[in-house]
């Protein structure tokens, strides 16, 4: 929730607004390099890997989808944001 607005924001938004980008962006790229193969600030656990649309096999291109990116604040995590 904006606390200014009082609307809902979903992460599209979010990286949108300057007083949210910084913090959402960083965010996501430490959730991203958690599943994956780590990024500067966190270990990876190689629980995803990228690949490109050449390399899907045919038979499993209507396989394929989207991630649907959910966000929300929670203060007690371990990681905090830092301006």
């Amino acid at each position: 929730m904006d606390k200014d607005t009082g609307k809902s924001l979903e992460y599209r938004h979010l990286i949108k607004m300057p007083k949210y980008k910084h913090i959402w962006n960083d965010s996501m790229s430490n959730e991203i390099g958690r599943l994956a193969q780590d990024n500067s600030s966190v270990k990876g656990t190689e629980t995803m890997f990228f690949i490109t649309y050449e390399n899907i096999p045919l038979n499993r291109t209507k396989d394929v989808t989207y991630a649907r990116i959910v966000v929300d604040y929670r203060p007690q995590k371990q990681e905090k944001e830092q301006d």
